[in-house]
């Protein structure tokens, strides 16, 4: 329920994390076998824009908010069909 968008993907990323870990798949392979996208500007991967939120300073962090900001709502959603896949795999 986070309203800041650059909290809400760094939120979201944490979550990306534990359960690509918890799966034992590195980041990108969850990723995309979970669907998730992996490069949301086409470029840039989701790891890249997290490590510039929390290590840039000036264009690389501000280009890093923007780009949390606009995909966080998407991360979120890709996120949420991941979670229901893995419920889905336990039955």
């Amino acid at each position: 329920m986070e309203e800041n968008g650059v909290d809400a993907f760094l939120d979201y990323y944490v979550a990306f994390e534990m359960l690509a870990s918890l799966k034992g798949y590195k980041r990108e392979e969850f990723a995309k076998k979970y669907s998730i996208t992996y490069k949301p500007d086409g470029e840039m991967r989701i790891t890249d824009i997290r490590n510039r939120l929390v290590h840039a300073c000036g264009p690389e962090k501000e280009k890093a908010e923007k780009l949390a900001s606009q995909h966080a709502s998407r991360f979120r959603s890709e996120l949420l069909n991941a979670i229901k896949m893995i419920v889905n795999e336990l039955n």
